[in-house]
């Protein structure tokens, strides 16, 4: 009626194609395999939802990142990130407190690069510790270009991320 939730069962449907539950009666196919005779943990692995109640987890980018597989190598996480975001590229910059500078430490193939912690789009990120999205690098007044000329590339887009401890340090 008016003012209420449709309840046609999409969770239900959900919930049973992921094998939370298994029907009690009738068989459930994926790709003409019946959904109980597929190992379970590879199935899921291959499945991907957005469910109608959002849920966010706590934690750090990283540990989110990481939560399919805690044991996940830094590397692993950049190449899981660079893929969800359809990115051609991903760098992480790892903060030298006590020089407090900051030296790329994933990008394949190029020598490490160090940069003063106070300068760029990724120093910024560093001061704030906050999620810093630029659309259009050449057009932001923070973005370091040195960094571009170092490596011979040309950064479009940038989104930076703070990669946070346990011990709450960058």
């Amino acid at each position: 009626g008016p003012g209420r939730p449709e309840r046609r069962g999409k969770s239900t449907i959900v919930s049973l194609v992921a094998r939370f539950y298994d029907v009690s009666g009738g068989v459930i196919r994926v790709d003409g395999v019946n959904l109980r005779m597929l190992d379970t943990g590879h199935y899921r692995e291959q499945l991907g939802m957005v469910l109608q109640d959002p849920y966010l987890f706590h934690g750090t980018v990283l540990d989110n990142i990481r939560y399919g597989l805690p044991t996940a190598s830094l590397g692993a996480v950049v190449d899981a990130a660079k893929d969800l975001l359809d990115a051609e590229g991903a760098t992480v910059w790892e903060y030298q407190a006590a020089e407090h500078m900051l030296q790329m430490r994933v990008a394949r193939g190029l020598d490490a690069i160090r940069i003063p912690a106070d300068r760029g789009i990724v120093g910024e990120c560093v001061r704030t510790l906050a999620a810093i999205n630029v659309p259009d690098c050449y057009a932001d007044e923070r973005f370091n270009r040195d960094v571009d000329r170092a490596t011979g590339r040309r950064t479009r887009c940038m989104l930076t991320l703070p990669l946070i401890g346990d011990d709450d340090q960058l």
